[in-house]
């Protein structure tokens, strides 16, 4: 039997390693067990969360700009607090702006080679929400499914949460799916991290799967 590995780069102190993982339904012993006999290891436990969004209302784009593209005021009337939701064009930019931001937000940042995988899939799109001349929430979206789209890389800069910015550019990005017939929307997290748990039930989403990581054991701490 075999089994489809995929490849994570993570960033870490400049230095980038390969590390690669498999995924298995944590019900699924016969997958389990041949990952193991594989040789791979126990990495990590996820959970899939889901929620629908063709009766998704409260973040539809009513700004009149094209989709994706929202500006919205939250402090007052200095243009200069004005918060922007846009598509960030690697293409012309490249990623190095995005990187930064998403190291920032995460404590292990996301390889450049990663994420052009990820925009190699169908419909798929970086959203970023810009304040300050920078990039502060981001979320990455492409096609899981003709129904399902998914929303991964969700983060928010430590010095800007608590201002609803991941509700805003979440809904941005969900509502333009809505808008090209997409159902549903998913997620992974790891399900330790109990406060990112928390907030996705918030934003609608629900626990429908729990997932255990594989990987090989690189002597990484």
């Amino acid at each position: 039997m075999r089994y489809r590995i995929s490849t994570l780069h993570i960033q870490e102190k400049n230095n980038e390693h390969d590390v690669f993982r498999a995924f298995a339904d944590a019900n699924d012993r016969d997958k389990i067990n041949g990952l193991i006999n594989a040789g791979l290891v126990k990495t990590g436990t996820l959970v899939l969360m889901e929620r629908d969004i063709d009766f998704f209302t409260g973040f539809e784009n009513d700004s009149g700009n094209a989709p994706g593209i929202v500006a919205f005021n939250r402090f007052g009337d200095d243009a200069s607090d004005t918060a922007r939701i846009e598509l960030y064009e690697a293409d012309n930019c490249g990623l190095n702006e995005y990187l930064d931001a998403n190291r920032e937000g995460f404590a292990i940042g996301t390889s450049e080679a990663t994420i052009r995988e990820e925009l190699s899939y169908k419909n798929a799109a970086i959203y970023v929400l810009r304040l300050d001349k920078k990039i502060v929430s981001s979320v990455t979206v492409w096609d899981h499914d003709d129904e399902t789209v998914a929303t991964e890389n969700i983060f928010t800069l430590p010095k800007y949460r608590n201002r609803h910015f991941m509700t805003r550019i979440l809904g941005t990005a969900l509502a333009d799916a809505k808008a090209r017939g997409i159902k549903k929307a998913r997620l992974t997290v790891y399900s330790e991290n109990a406060g990112a748990v928390r907030i996705y039930q918030k934003l609608g989403y629900t626990i429908t799967k729990h997932i255990i990581e594989f990987g090989e054991d690189t002597g990484l701490k």
